[in-house]
């Protein structure tokens, strides 16, 4: 049999087991569509009603805080997106030393303040709230019309578990409680003054700065003049358990550090090589620079002893913490220094850095893990969730050293391709380099197209498979390579070679899906989508699909794309394993069905956005990467 009659052989067998093949009765994961957009369905197919909503991803936590029982550690951190009107902050906890961390409620937040009687107060743009069950739920404080909530004011807990709000208005005022908010009593200010610093205090007085320049206290009914400090710029400070007041000062040729002891009449001064934040447990008094080298004194801040260098380049510390481990927050996330340690450790903080977009997703095929691709419009950072949905932060790379991202089955290596043609493994959670190459074949060609999109898996051995273009509607192809034989030689997969179609060019391959082609099916099918050039401003849109993967006899079999939809630039596809294919045509397309032919349009939610990426995850869901976040099924997608 000639090659031509065999593959037109082959094409009808497969046709025929196409259309043999009945649905599902079942569309598991149906919503009501009350919210769903407009969209042309395939003709005698209605449309398949999913219900999705939108997936919070915590940012980088701040205001790190410490609860009274010298455990929990609490901190403010943001959830949601922006983009689809569902950003709002919340309060994260951990009870492992920052091993993983639970949103404890979305309170709105924007600073915590523990208090010494297990509660938390807590301090939004509106209101200051007060929590007896560890932030879980807050209760509403009512502060007298002194204290405006804007600006927001600073809270300050002293010994004798007081609360204390210090305005931050043209003309501050204080304010304090000693029933945690029931009742407020006003505390006079100083005549004229125009602001007030609040210190941390380990004792039962107020202690800030005032106007810049003088040290001031307060027992809540009289204040006291501890003299001058000097300071030209910014000022922190800590009142220690003895009563020592610790001070850092900016002055106009630097910074100084200011100790004045209870009782004393002058401060002692020294310069200092930068700007200290201070911390306080039991017996131990910490400072730290800016750049995260550490001292701590035992003597109330008379001497001091080296503990820590500084932190990796980049990293800036913003405030400090110490209870036996003394934690730093960064503006990357938080550092720890363990009791005895000399060097600090990078904790990988639950969230992402706030303004990144998600601009790709993977799943494992056999583990649970995930991987995502965020910009920040200046680089690209790689996350990884072994889990399944505690997130670690990956390496950053330049935008384009990643353009495509996928995940090895077992989920322990990350696939990052380029868009250059060259693509990198990263290991350890998305943090160690091993692999750094180019797709080159056994006769040493290379693609310098880049690379659109990626599958890693795994059938009777891994593969990789890419696909890569120049631009968004010209010449690319498809590539698969098998990691397993340690050899890079990647053979081309190029659909439109098999084709008789010779006015239409080779088209830009940015779509990919593989999966098994039916439930419990060994055969895996591969699909490709693309737009392809048919002449100066005419393109076609199509899905194309080869079968089997691994048999270099395979065929491919051009899919007639749903009727009723032009997409304006190519296509991003997932197979889904035990049966299944969703296709996301820009801007918000959503088709889905069990094979490429079979597929029902998706009504998506108004405020869904425009479509990127479509995946489907180890457990079925199907996730969506678009201008407004991430989103997914509320249940699996079963067909």
């Amino acid at each position: 049999m000639s090659p031509l009659w065999r593959g037109l052989a082959l094409w009808c067998l497969a046709a025929l087991w196409f259309a043999c093949t009945p649905p599902s009765a079942s569309d598991a994961g149906a919503g009501s569509g009350a919210d769903a957009g407009t969209g042309a369905s395939d003709a005698g197919r209605p449309p398949l009603e999913l219900s999705f909503v939108p997936v919070s991803l915590p940012q980088i936590p701040t205001r790190l805080g410490l609860a009274s029982d010298g455990v929990t550690l609490l901190a403010i951190s943001t959830i949601g997106s922006a983009a689809s009107g569902t950003l709002q902050s919340a309060v994260v906890a951990s009870q492992d030393q920052g091993s993983t961390w639970a949103v404890r409620s979305v309170s709105n937040a924007n600073l915590l303040q523990p208090d010494l009687d297990g509660g938390v107060y807590a301090l939004t743009s509106q209101a200051l709230l007060r929590s007896l069950d560890g932030a879980q739920t807050f209760t509403l404080l009512t502060l007298p019309p002194e204290v405006p909530t804007s600006p927001p004011p600073q809270l300050t807990v002293t010994a004798d578990d007081a609360l204390w709000v210090t305005s931050r208005a043209a003309n501050p005022a204080v304010v304090r409680s000693v029933d945690h908010g029931a009742t407020f009593t006003v505390v006079p200010v100083p005549t004229g003054t125009t602001r007030l610093q609040p210190c941390a205090s380990s004792t039962t007085a107020w202690f800030g700065v005032r106007d810049g320049a003088e040290v001031v206290s307060s027992d809540g009914t009289t204040w006291t003049s501890h003299g001058a400090s000097g300071a030209m710029g910014p000022v922190s400070c800590i009142v220690t358990p003895a009563g020592t007041l610790l001070l850092t000062i900016g002055t106009p040729t630097g910074f100084e550090a200011l100790r004045l002891e209870a009782g004393a009449s002058s401060f002692q001064r020294q310069p200092a090589d930068g700007f200290f934040r201070y911390a306080v447990r039991p017996g131990v008094v910490a400072r730290a620079l800016t750049t995260g080298r550490l001292d701590e004194s035992i003597d109330d801040g008379l001497t001091w002893v080296p503990r820590a260098g500084d932190l990796a380049p980049g990293q800036t510390l913003s405030e400090l913490v110490s209870v036996g481990t003394t934690w730093a927050s960064l503006v990357g996330g938080l550092a720890r220094l363990s009791l005895g340690a000399s060097a600090w450790e990078l904790v990988l903080d639950p969230g992402f850095a706030p303004g990144t977009q998600p601009i790709e997703l993977a799943f494992a095929r056999d583990s649970p893990a995930a991987a995502m691709l965020v910009n920040d419009n200046v680089q690209r950072t790689v996350y990884v969730a072994i889990d399944g949905f505690t997130w670690a932060r990956g390496r950053t790379l330049p935008q384009g050293a990643a353009t495509a991202l996928a995940l090895s089955p077992d989920g322990e290596q990350v696939f990052l391709g380029a868009s250059d043609g060259t693509y990198r493994v990263l290991a350890d959670a998305g943090r160690d380099l091993v692999i750094d190459s180019r797709i080159e074949t056994a006769a040493g060609l290379n693609d310098r197209n880049p690379i659109r999109q990626a599958v890693w898996d795994r059938a009777g051995g891994s593969l990789i498979l890419v696909t890569t273009a120049n631009d968004a509607d010209t010449q690319g192809s498809v590539w698969q390579l098998n990691p397993d034989t340690g050899a890079r030689d990647w053979v081309e997969r190029r659909p439109f070679s098999t084709t008789s179609a010779p006015a239409v060019r080779r088209g830009g391959y940015h779509a990919l899906a593989l999966s098994s082609a039916g439930p419990g099916a060994l055969t895996r099918s591969m699909v490709v989508g693309l737009r392809s050039n048919v002449t100066t401003n005419s393109f076609l849109n199509y899905l194309l699909t080869w079968q089997p993967v691994f048999d270099s006899s395979g065929w491919w079999l051009q899919d007639e794309p749903p009727v009723g939809f032009s997409a304006p630039r190519s296509a991003s596809c997932n197979g889904a394993w035990g049966g299944g294919l969703a296709v996301a045509w820009p801007p918000s397309q959503l088709w889905v069905g069990q094979f490429a032919n079979s597929l029902r349009q998706v009504p998506l939610p108004q405020n869904v956005g425009e479509i990127f990426v479509v995946r489907f995850s180890n457990d079925g869901h199907l996730w969506l990467v678009t201008s407004a976040g991430l989103w997914r099924t509320t249940t699996p997608v079963r067909l």
